[in-house]
């Protein structure tokens, strides 16, 4: 499966050490919270294959101010904007999902740096357990939960819903053959997310999922 890797050159770099800074100001945790909305917008627009819905979330998130001046955040602000430029431009749900996935590692880079990030004990992040008998319910709790983990990033998040995607059973009901190998690969994919370290391979792992998401998407509307 195909990546852009160049729009994970910047990511490559060894992250910093996290640094102690001063509390946040109202108005920067609303724009923080703001930006996890819009980009969990954007990932699900991907999910679903919705290139309009992409190019919506990327403009959105242009318009979220940028945080206040700090010298040890103005790298990880230029990726944010370069990343975001990339997905409005995005023409295909594969450069969108790159390009969600490039934007979510960014933020989580500014996060280790800030030691900041979404508090993930919040009564709005998906429950810790899921017991639906939904297939699709189940997928989408566990893109959630690792969309947050690599976004704060957080190891338990991430392999919480890495873990689901992998012991997820295969379907019982008829399926055409490509819609069986597209979620024999999620599977996979799903497996190999719980091994894959935190740092940009877990970008480049996310992005897949998020095509392979899409894919088995648009397939079914076409059935």
């Amino acid at each position: 499966m195909r990546t852009s890797w160049w729009l994970l050159g910047v990511a490559l770099a060894a992250p910093p050490e996290p640094v102690t800074t001063a509390p946040l100001a109202p108005s920067l945790h609303q724009a923080m919270a703001e930006r996890l909305r819009i980009v969990s917008q954007a990932r699900e627009a991907v999910i679903a294959g919705n290139m309009e819905g992409v190019h919506d979330a990327a403009r959105a998130l242009e318009r979220v101010p940028a945080p206040p001046t700090r010298p040890e955040w103005a790298d990880f602000v230029v990726d944010l904007q370069l990343f975001t430029t990339a997905a409005r431009g995005a023409t295909s749900v594969a450069e969108a999902a790159d390009a969600v996935a490039a934007v979510t590692q960014a933020c989580a880079r500014c996060h280790e740096r800030a030691a900041g990030g979404p508090d993930l004990t919040s009564s709005a992040l998906p429950p810790v357990t899921w017991s639906s008998d939904v297939q699709m319910s189940r997928h989408a709790w566990a893109m959630s939960w690792l969309g947050l983990g690599l976004l704060k990033p957080n190891d338990d998040a991430w392999r919480r819903g890495a873990q689901q995607l992998a012991d997820e059973p295969p379907p019982t009901t008829a399926r055409s053959e490509e819609i069986v190998a597209l979620e024999a690969q999620l599977r996979e994919l799903g497996a190999r997310a719980v091994t894959t370290q935190a740092g940009p391979d877990r970008s480049v792992v996310y992005a897949q999922l998020l095509t392979t998401c899409a894919r088995c998407h648009m397939r079914r509307e076409g059935e």
